[in-house]
């Protein structure tokens, strides 16, 4: 989904607002469930105030990660913060 957001800036010039987003504009074929959660109740992360525009008014999700906060047997860390 990262490569997605990714993809979607450099195209668009801007943050999508929603992981609905980059669905409906092409960039995932449906939104994934999350490996840990089994649901597709992913936690976005906004972008603040970087812009990639001029024409741009706001600015969307950068980032996306696990809603769990189960902790990974390898990393000792929730997978919330993954």
């Amino acid at each position: 989904m990262r490569d997605a957001i990714d993809k979607y800036m450099a195209d668009r010039e801007e943050a999508p607002q929603s992981l609905q987003d980059l669905k409906d504009k092409g960039y995932l074929g449906a939104i994934p469930d999350d490996p840990i959660t089994r649901t597709s109740d992913w936690a976005t992360d906004a972008c603040g105030d970087a812009l990639y525009s001029p024409d741009q008014v706001a600015g969307g999700i950068c980032d996306v990660h696990s809603t769990s906060d189960q902790v990974s047997p390898f990393e000792s860390t929730a997978y919330s913060s993954w």
